[in-house]
């Protein structure tokens, strides 16, 4: 009977344990006027927007069902009131 050949299990890279790959959060650095400091970074799809938002980048709406990013600076936490939605090309060219 032949043998099986089994390959090795390759091991995985270590999660950071602030679970942010789970939720999809990225660390980048800020927008121009703060740009010492870090922020987490979530990008939102188009099914999941559902409320209008100011763009601190453009001072525009961000409308219902358009994709776009969450950031936030990572010294605030995940407080609410530091949060900003930004259109995403506006968060890409800060």
């Amino acid at each position: 009977m032949p043998r099986r050949h089994r390959r090795k299990p390759t091991s995985l890279p270590p999660l950071p344990s602030d679970g942010a790959v789970f939720y999809g959060t990225e660390r980048q650095p800020g927008p121009g006027w703060d740009r010492e400091e870090t922020y987490l970074v979530r990008r939102v799809g188009r099914d999941r927007a559902k409320k209008y938002y100011l763009c601190p980048g453009c001072n525009q709406n961000v409308v219902p069902g358009e994709r776009h990013v969450v950031a936030w600076p990572e010294t605030a936490g995940h407080r609410g009131e530091d949060r900003r939605h930004w259109h995403a090309s506006c968060w890409d060219r800060r």
